[in-house]
């Protein structure tokens, strides 16, 4: 799985939640945060919106410690048991999500619909028929020629996707890290000044 790419979810486990309802932040408001803001009940009202939402929360938190900005998940919006991200201007370029092939049709048309969610469309993806990938905003990064290219060239494509979904850039560090071990993160994040 490349860096970026979404693990995959069985979005159409709950059939209201096809990208047709709430921002997190919609569902939040009603439980008593004001804004959407969380405070000091924030465990609570956080655990409440996901279930709401049909949410798995370790999705949450994945999403959470890989973006740079996880106030950008106040504008998700619940798709199976993700999140689809919206992309912001300077912050986040793409975003995917895996869905069901039966109810991709529906999702994409939903989330084609919002603001946050440009060009939404089925990519190619190799998780078979069963499963789609939708993308919205950017198109990934271009990968290295497979045959010819070093490791150090897969990781920057692996820091340029992360940087296009809106990563941190420890988020990026880690999974260099764990994927392709410190050496070769460490050069391939020198490797984008930008970083």
């Amino acid at each position: 799985m490349a860096f970026g790419e979404v693990d995959s979810v069985d979005a159409g486990a709950a059939p209201d939640n096809d990208g047709s309802g709430p921002t997190l932040a919609q569902i939040l408001q009603p439980l008593g945060a004001p804004d959407g803001g969380l405070g000091e009940i924030a465990s609570e009202i956080l655990r409440q919106a996901l279930r709401l939402g049909g949410v798995d929360e370790q999705r949450y938190w994945d999403h959470v410690s890989r973006l740079a900005n996880p106030d950008l998940l106040l504008s998700a919006v619940p798709v199976g048991s993700d999140l689809a991200v919206p992309v912001v201007t300077g912050q986040r370029k793409a975003g995917s999500v895996r869905v069901s092939g039966k109810v991709a049709a529906t999702v994409m048309g939903n989330l084609a619909g919002r603001n946050g969610f440009p060009n939404t469309r089925v990519v190619m993806d190799s998780w078979g028929a069963s499963q789609v990938r939708l993308q919205w905003g950017d198109d990934d990064a271009p990968l290295p020629e497979w045959e010819t290219s070093s490791d150090v060239d897969w990781a920057c494509a692996d820091v340029a996707n992360g940087l296009m979904y809106g990563y941190s850039t420890a988020a990026i560090r880690e999974y260099l890290s764990e994927t392709w071990g410190p050496e070769v993160a460490a050069e391939a994040m020198r490797a984008n000044t930008s970083t």
